[in-house]
């Protein structure tokens, strides 16, 4: 596997141009003084969000989910024994304001694949939970996407994607520490 890997690069430049390279060579030719390291990274990032993502609501579909619908489902599945959170951690969790986590919960309980009920510590608080129809979903949704996870990655060997992982975690926990948008954005200047 590893052979048939290596044989993708030539000289640490892929044989085919990507999306990567193409963007980069474009780019550079209007705007000189671009990183085009930088720039290849990004397209290539953002090109396989969108492959991801096409793939996770390809799969959802005979679920008959969307994507954030998965996201609550699996996030409340993976929350420990009692399946629950409160609304307001899942929707710091998923990133979603608290209005568009409501529309969701909303839906999922409709479905009866959550519930919602008070909290017994603070009755001015709700704590939400999977259902067992929900957990039994969740679980189905958890395989999909652990099976197209693997089909997605199987030509890339177990090292470069332990590495990847790595070098995208650090980009993450460096980016995450960045000021909020609006606040003093002295620090994002180069060094």
């Amino acid at each position: 596997m590893d052979e048939e890997w290596s044989c993708v690069m030539v000289a640490g430049e892929l044989e085919t141009p990507d999306i990567g390279e193409v963007t980069a060579d474009n780019w550079s030719r209007v705007i000189t003084t671009i990183d085009r390291t930088d720039l290849a990274l990004v397209m290539r990032t953002l090109r396989l969000s969108t492959l991801l993502e096409n793939a996770l609501t390809e799969r959802l579909r005979p679920l008959k989910l969307t994507q954030a619908e998965f996201y609550v489902l699996t996030t409340l599945r993976t929350a420990g024994p009692a399946h629950e959170s409160r609304p307001s951690d899942l929707a710091d969790r998923l990133l979603l304001t608290t209005g568009g986590l409501s529309n969701l919960l909303r839906r999922l309980t409709a479905r009866g694949l959550v519930e919602r009920e008070q909290s017994l510590d603070d009755r001015r608080s709700t704590r939400v939970r999977l259902s067992a129809e929900g957990a039994t979903i969740a679980d189905q949704c958890l395989e999909v996407w652990s099976d197209a996870q693997q089909r997605f990655f199987r030509g890339v060997p177990s090292p470069h994607r332990a590495e990847t992982s790595a070098a995208l975690a650090r980009l993450l926990s460096d980016v995450d520490s960045w000021p909020a948008p609006g606040a003093d954005q002295s620090s994002w200047a180069s060094d």
